[in-house]
């Protein structure tokens, strides 16, 4: 096979990812020497712009934002993440007359925009047209901290984390030869803002046997650009979050742990609380370990949540005094 081709097809590989058979979850391959993750920010306004910024009662100006689809999935209407969002808001609108925006072919009243298909990197303008009212008789910015936009979009984020596990003799065996060697989780996270994270908490490999345990830890970050970056709501509902394995055991002990979390996982600033869980190891893990001396399980978990990514424009209107 040519060289270049196969280095090709192997960045795709590792950039795509693979599937979870039997469900529709996306984990990329997990990173080599530590943890990896994806894309944080994936719908973005790339800028937000008045031109003029400074206008004349009676005068026109036109708000116009970026939008681009920085993941490697598309949007649309009937499609697996839905339509996006983008509204102007907080802009002072006693003091214009009717707001004309050009959303598609054709310029329309109003100030949310839907936009049915975004396309992975495509990038598309919004257009608002705002005419200041004739009555202004003093200098005004309004808002004073600039007229804002938001884009809005549902998404889900996939995770995955192994776990590893020990033979308690070949354990035993490895500390009197001095051969031990302590192993982290690979951790990898997936494309979007909000990220689930799933830690061990203890040495791993685990010694495995009747009565030992794990302890996991649960947690979600958002890791959006600071200050326009918002999970919608603050707050993911527990039945938005997906555990999936394919050790059936280890998966009903995590459903287990899932019971005990509040409703909403709330963000306080950027993350939650995070929720710690002991199980007992598997008996299927401990009676399989005694023939492998060593093995490693996979947990996944996704989240589904609504995100927006916010901008401001500042705009003056400033009458012309005469005398």
């Amino acid at each position: 096979m040519n060289r270049a081709l196969f280095l090709g097809l192997a960045f795709v590989v590792f950039t795509s990812g693979c599937v979870i058979p039997g469900t529709d979850i996306v984990i990329p391959i997990p990173g080599f020497g530590g943890p990896r993750e994806q894309t944080d920010d994936v719908v973005i306004i790339t800028s937000f712009d008045a031109q003029p910024n400074k206008i004349s009662p009676s005068q026109q100006t036109n708000l116009i934002a970026y939008v681009q689809n920085k993941g490697s999935e598309r949007f649309a209407n009937g499609g697996r993440f839905g339509t996006v969002s983008i509204e102007l808001y907080d802009y002072c609108s006693d003091l214009y007359e009717d707001v004309t925006m050009r959303c598609g072919p054709q310029p329309e009243v109003g100030t949310l925009c839907v936009i049915d298909r975004l396309l992975p990197q495509e990038i598309k303008p919004i257009t608002w047209a705002l005419k200041a009212k004739q009555n202004i008789t003093l200098p005004i910015t309004c808002p004073p901290d600039g007229m804002k936009v938001a884009v809005r979009y549902s998404y889900s984020t996939p995770s995955s984390t192994t776990v590893s596990f020990i033979d308690p003799d070949e354990y035993q065996s490895q500390l009197e030869r001095k051969t031990f060697k302590t192993i982290e989780s690979q951790i990898s996270a997936g494309e979007g803002p909000v990220k689930p994270f799933l830690t061990v908490e203890d040495q791993q490999p685990i010694s495995a046997h009747e009565g030992s345990k794990v302890t996991f830890a649960f947690q979600i970050k958002n890791r959006g650009t600071e200050g326009q970056g918002f999970l919608v709501g603050n707050s993911i509902p527990k039945d938005k979050i997906i555990i999936t394995a394919e050790d059936t055991e280890l998966k009903a002990a995590l459903d287990k742990c899932k019971e005990a979390w509040p409703a909403e996982i709330t963000l306080i600033r950027k993350e939650s609380s995070k929720y710690l869980c002991q199980i007992d190891v598997p008996a299927n893990i401990i009676s399989s370990i005694v023939n492998n001396k060593e093995t490693t399980r996979t947990i996944n978990i996704q989240i589904s949540y609504e995100y927006e990514f916010r901008d401001y424009e500042k705009v003056t209107i400033e009458p012309k005094f005469i005398g």
